[in-house]
């Protein structure tokens, strides 16, 4: 699979263990995560309508808080739609201004017959309406020593999916966040156009495959063979990264091994192993769980600070593991 990978030269994460202290880098990586629902091969082509109320009319000046705001629903329809094009995973894909119609104003659920008629009218093999999009409004600070407001905006946005031949929609989704914004020269008009754009982004990951970015830690400091990974990391030299790695995990220490099998663990995540990868960590964290000692008093056992550090990683890894099951099923549509 393939992974872009962003090493952070700046950001230094220190932690430190009973004994010593360990020096944790950080860096991002982008990864190719499955959408939430998977689609038969045969759905090619989608299509992307507004079903939306119309969008509030924007105060002349200013911005109005402390109320709840209709987005645009048709500028979240089209970047719905863009991202969902721009991801390349349906063979085709429609944004339409063709009214839905009223039929049920209060649910904003879509009669069979209607969707019937759409998707002939379009040529699609699916539905997606942008049914709810909501800005509730409010003014804050974001720190009590800030002297400039903000105005936060909790955003909502509805979509459901409709196939031919259903009574029901298939799939109904419902986002929520909250943006900021700064007061200054803030309007009503800004707040709508970007809240809803951001909707239409919000809403693409249940149909299609989406990049995510993610940070990854790994130990940078406790030995010179560490050090110098860390000078081979900061070069984007990850084989010769692996190399210093392997030193420490085949030398004495249990400590510096422990680390180095979180290392090398890390190192295969990157090289798309994954089963090697929690190989690895899980070696780690068994190491952690070995270097415990009793609590003064008592005949508890104190794990090292870098138990949780690992044991957070084994879990990312394991739950990535079953997302990439899931991305490959999602995948094979291209194999056909």
């Amino acid at each position: 699979m393939k992974q872009y990978l962003l090493i952070l030269l700046g950001s230094i994460v220190g932690m430190t263990s009973c004994v010593s202290v360990a020096t944790v880098e950080e860096f991002s990586v982008e990864s190719l995560l499955p959408a939430d629902i998977t689609f038969a091969p045969t759905v090619k082509t989608i299509a992307v309508i507004d079903n939306t109320e119309p969008a509030s009319i924007p105060a002349l000046n200013g911005v109005t808080v402390k109320t709840t705001l209709q987005a645009d629903g048709s500028i979240v329809a089209e970047k719905l739609a863009t991202c969902i094009a721009d991801a390349n995973y349906f063979d085709k894909v429609v944004i339409s201004s063709t009214s839905a119609g009223n039929d049920n104003p209060k649910t904003r659920v879509l009669h069979p017959d209607t969707v019937k008629n759409i998707l002939e009218e379009l040529g699609a093999d699916m539905l997606l309406t942008v049914d709810k999009a909501k800005i509730k409004t409010r003014s804050m600070y974001t720190d009590y020593r800030d002297e400039l407001p903000y105005v936060s905006g909790a955003v909502t946005v509805q979509t459901r999916l409709y196939m031919p031949g259903r009574v029901k929609p298939f799939q109904n989704f419902v986002d929520r966040d909250t943006l900021y914004w700064p007061l200054v020269e803030l309007t009503d008009k800004i707040v709508i156009t970007e809240a809803s754009e951001y909707m239409g982004d919000m809403a693409m990951k249940h149909v299609s495959p989406y990049w995510n970015e993610e940070g990854r830690y790994y130990f940078s400091g406790g030995s010179i063979n560490m050090r110098d990974a860390a000078v081979s990391m900061r070069e984007n030299d990850w084989d010769l990264a692996f190399d210093s790695w392997m030193l420490d995990y085949k030398g004495k220490s249990k400590k510096k091994k422990m680390r180095a099998a979180y290392n090398i663990g890390l190192y295969y995540e990157m090289k798309g192993d994954m089963q090697t990868a929690i190989k690895y960590v899980q070696e780690a964290r068994d190491m952690a769980v070995g270097n415990a000692r009793p609590k003064q008093d008592s005949t508890l056992m104190r794990l090292p600070e870098e138990w949780i550090f690992i044991d957070r990683y084994l879990n990312t890894l394991q739950q990535k593991e079953l997302l990439l099951q899931k991305l490959n099923l999602q995948l094979e549509r291209f194999n056909e």
